[in-house]
């Protein structure tokens, strides 16, 4: 009796399959292929992932302190008038934080300096870039003030 259920369930679970087959109801899903697993053996700080599957791009990132930093500015100014200093780096990693010294400059901690002086005569401005890896060389411009030329007088 128990042989003669399963049986039964068999046939009865069987029947709907081979309608479906008959039919064309079934298709395949695409096989694919499994994730693959890359080892880097390079001295990466991170991974950047682009593209899309199967054609994707791992580029590896290293993290550098900025290099070949400049100050970008003027190099004659006009006491009592503001002139405008702008750090620059041209390599390594992007500069996040700045410290300049030297004149009305001292002390500012941003990528660019207004200058405005009182006396004539030349300031040197130095400014230090860097980011979490690190600085780059201190960077240093002079800019020579002279007195304001007034109109003639008489």
């Amino acid at each position: 009796m128990f042989r003669s259920i399963i049986d039964r369930f068999l046939a009865n679970a069987a029947a709907p399959l081979g309608a479906a087959l008959a039919v064309g109801l079934f298709f395949a899903a695409p096989v694919q292929a499994a994730p693959s697993t890359i080892t880097l053996t390079m001295p990466c700080d991170g991974y950047t992932l682009s593209g899309t599957a199967p054609n994707q791009t791992l580029t590896c990132v290293v993290l550098t302190a900025p290099s070949g930093c400049s100050i970008q500015g003027p190099t004659t100014g006009t006491i009592n008038s503001s002139i405008a200093l702008t750090a620059a780096c041209s390599g390594g990693g992007a500069a996040t934080q700045w410290t300049w010294t030297g004149g009305h400059c001292q002390g500012v901690a941003t990528q660019s300096c207004t200058g405005t002086e009182t006396q004539a005569g030349p300031v040197t401005y130095n400014v230090v870039a860097g980011n979490q890896e690190g600085n780059a060389a201190m960077a240093s411009s002079t800019v020579t003030w002279s007195a304001q030329s007034g109109p003639p007088s008489g």
